[in-house]
């Protein structure tokens, strides 16, 4: 049986079964939780946390992806342009010294001998040689292809020295494979001074 005591302030104090006195409730709120409401919101801020940690572990692989695919777009696009610049330095028509696929070696308007030349392993460096000095203009290439045009826009099977060449136009295709990422870059440019 319960029974209901006063303590020494005139709060009434109710007694348990025992008869020991109980706790003081007057004037006093719940404080705490159930054991049931505590894992409550254990499962939901765990739940929280999961998909948060899954969303930012996208958006880093995301930014990664789009890192590495700006990265070796940039550097085939040098590769690219630096290839036409150097192509449209030719000093004339009779001055085409190689010109395939993979290669192509020519005279420019120093008087200094230029070949671009890919070895035609993926993976391998494109590699810009002028007078004896080699430079690589793009490393990881995984395919390139120089393509050459006749003025009136049909395939050309090259001319070369000492022959007056029949380029026009220079055609180049560069795959770059970086990590299984591979982006390709086509450029073509008119040569100037034919």
């Amino acid at each position: 049986m319960k029974r209901t005591y006063k303590n020494a302030r005139g709060n009434r104090i109710r007694a348990g079964f025992s008869g020991s006195p109980g706790r003081d409730t007057a004037g006093c709120s719940r404080k705490g939780g159930t054991l049931i409401e505590l894992v409550t919101v254990l499962v939901v801020l765990t739940t929280i946390a999961v998909l948060t940690g899954n969303s930012f572990k996208q958006s880093i692989a995301s930014f990664d992806y789009v890192d590495k695919r700006k990265e070796i777009l940039s550097e085939a696009r040098v590769a690219s342009e630096r290839t036409m610049k150097e192509l449209t330095r030719l000093r004339g028509r009779r001055d085409v010294l190689v010109a395939n696929q993979t290669s192509v070696s020519f005279t420019d308007i120093d008087a200094s001998t230029i070949t671009l030349s890919w070895n035609g392993v993926p993976g391998t460096d494109l590699i810009l040689t002028k007078n004896g000095s080699p430079n690589v203009l793009c490393s990881r290439v995984d395919s390139l292809a120089f393509q050459y045009l006749k003025s009136d826009g049909t395939v050309a099977t090259p001319l070369v020295s000492p022959n007056s060449t029949d380029i026009w136009r220079v055609v180049l295709l560069l795959r770059v494979n970086k990590d299984g990422e591979k982006t390709l870059v086509r450029t073509s440019e008119f040569l100037r001074n034919l």
